[in-house]
């Protein structure tokens, strides 16, 4: 009698498991947490040849990631953006830890430029550009002009405010004025999985002006401050940021 008992509450157990790991958002959880902890692994090894950053930083990464991936799962679950609680857990570790919680510059730039083509790779892919093109020239004044006028704004008020030089003002504007794809690109592809704004396009019109006013804040910031820097120098950095601008424009199109 005490085995079938034993047996039975198994057997519940099992059921209940089998249960819980249906569920997609486990899944994902579960798939996320093992895709981590095995590229961190990787990592480490690779980290073994000396032309590549250092195990400390790769341990350091792979914990921000772990903790990133629980605490944004956990805001998840409690009804609050995933993103609010990554950037608590980044926040948490840099100020508990201190001199501890070191990144390298290399990787930690390499880590930055990984997750911005990873994001943009995604809105791409998921892109309707049927939809972009029947928008016709709304989807190019929603990419150029609200970042061109927040940017010139800043300028602005930064020249009142802080009497800074207008090229350096505006550096600060397309700082400020650039929208961030973390944010922008999970918020949109929700609504696209929902079916919200489907019809007419909405979000892949509105992935495709914030990947492109990314650019083109990326652009105007390296013009602007090119022409910041350019005191008399016999190296012209504001004629070479002028040159680099459009070329990197034009080859990011070609190539893509």
């Amino acid at each position: 009698h005490i085995q079938d008992e034993i047996e039975i509450n198994v057997s519940i157990r099992a059921v209940m498991l089998i249960e819980i790991l249906k569920r997609s958002d486990v899944r994902d959880f579960l798939s996320s947490t093992f895709i981590v902890l095995f590229g961190s692994i990787c990592l480490i090894l690779i980290a073994r040849d000396e032309f590549t950053v250092s195990s400390s930083s790769t341990c350091t990464f792979a914990l921000l990631l772990v903790a990133s991936s629980f605490s944004g799962y956990f805001f998840q679950i409690i009804g609050m953006p995933p993103l609010l609680g990554s950037l608590i857990s980044g926040i948490t570790l840099q100020n508990s830890l201190g001199s501890t919680f070191y990144l390298a510059p290399e990787f930690n730039d390499a880590v930055r430029t990984i997750g911005l083509c990873t994001i943009l790779l995604i809105s791409a892919v998921e892109i309707d550009v049927y939809a972009v093109k029947r928008a016709g020239g709304a989807s190019l004044r929603l990419t150029f002009l609200p970042g061109l006028v927040e940017a010139i704004t800043v300028a602005g008020a930064a020249c009142w405010l802080f009497r800074m030089p207008f090229t350096f003002a505006l550096s600060l504007g397309f700082m400020l004025a650039a929208v961030s794809p973390a944010v922008v690109v999970p918020g949109m592809l929700n609504l696209q999985h929902l079916g919200y704004g489907m019809e007419k396009g909405i979000p892949s019109l509105v992935m495709a002006a914030a990947s492109l006013d990314d650019i083109s804040a990326i652009t105007g910031f390296t013009i602007s401050i090119g022409l910041a820097m350019d005191q008399g120098s016999e190296t012209h950095p504001a004629f070479s940021a002028f040159i680099h601008g459009p070329v990197t424009l034009f080859l990011g199109i070609a190539s893509g």
